[in-house]
């Protein structure tokens, strides 16, 4: 019968684990979720303990990511369930703290990762449409690197921004901490999984599945013929405005270093640089559910 992994609630346990990793020379695999776990997080996790010999998973619903009209109260918290879930991985350690451990002042939602090399990565995008999320996300995972010092961290590239300002974040910091993007993890219709999926209704379920399916064609399209990002991008709309998708937040080709949109260079210049690779992001509200997905489009040398 598998075992429950070690769970740790204060930062007293927690230095005691990292400096026992530390005395016994072993490497730490860090994977920081805020729980409502499922296939997509766990594949980080055995991502995790095929690179290093322990695993710290961190559980905490971080506050500071959350802006006032977010779902923070209503975020999925299932601890127990989290657990049984991470029972099918070895060498697992769970870090659920509460946020008086990790924001211990009063002013607790104090996000105190500033920085002027975030803002062209972060300012586009996500960073537009909520405003102070990656400060807070930049706050916290900051926090986690410093009170658990692994050599690796894993993230999803569902959340390919968030990726890519941790990237940016750890090079800033001098974190020496290598980050590591794992492939997103889709249902078998290809909707991306995701916490908030618990959200949408049966029939809002059906209609996700156009983001994928849009994604996939404008990819496809790009593979096989010269295409601009505009024509891209319509391509992605047409297929969510098919599905009855009318909440579009953003559909946009980008650079997949600085993020830039390519939509806004001449049509020429547009598709010299989707040959060299791109990324296609999307958010979209499904009802009252917001989700994002993203797909990569590699270079084609032909």
């Amino acid at each position: 019968m598998p075992n429950s992994p070690e769970l740790i609630t204060d930062l007293t346990q927690l230095a005691q684990w990292v400096q026992a990793q530390s005395a016994a020379g072993l490497s730490v695999g860090l994977v920081p979720t805020m729980g409502a776990l499922h296939a997509g997080h766990l594949s980080l996790v055995e991502s995790a303990a095929q690179h290093s010999d322990s695993v710290l998973v961190t559980i905490f619903v971080n506050p500071t990511q959350f802006a006032a009209n977010e779902d923070l109260q209503q975020y999925p918290r299932d601890l127990e369930g989290d657990l049984q879930l991470l029972q099918s991985v070895a060498k697992v350690t769970v870090f659920a703290p509460t946020v008086a451990d990790i924001y211990p002042l009063e002013n607790s939602t104090a996000r105190n990762v500033e920085s002027n090399k975030l803002d062209d990565v972060a300012m586009r995008w996500e960073g537009e449409r909520r405003p102070g999320h990656f400060l807070g996300v930049t706050t916290i995972v900051h926090k986690l690197f410093t009170l658990t010092k692994p050599q690796i961290a894993f993230f999803g590239r569902k959340d390919y921004q968030q990726l890519r300002v941790i990237e940016q974040l750890t090079e800033e910091r001098q974190h020496n901490i290598k980050i590591v993007g794992c492939p997103i993890v889709r249902e078998e219709d290809g909707l991306a999984m995701s916490s908030r999926n618990a959200y949408l209704t049966t029939a809002q379920r059906t209609q996700a599945t156009a983001i994928y399916k849009g994604l996939q064609t404008a990819c496809n399209m790009a593979n096989n013929m010269e295409m601009a990002a505009t024509e891209l991008q319509d391509v992605v709309r047409k297929q969510l405005a098919n599905a009855e998708i009318n909440g579009i937040d953003y559909v946009a080709v980008v650079h997949p270093k600085s993020l830039e949109p390519l939509a806004l260079l001449d049509r020429t210049e547009q598709i010299k640089q989707i040959k060299l690779g791109a990324i296609i992001l999307v958010a979209v509200f499904v009802g009252n559910t917001r989700l994002i997905d993203n797909i990569f489009i590699p270079p084609n040398n032909s």
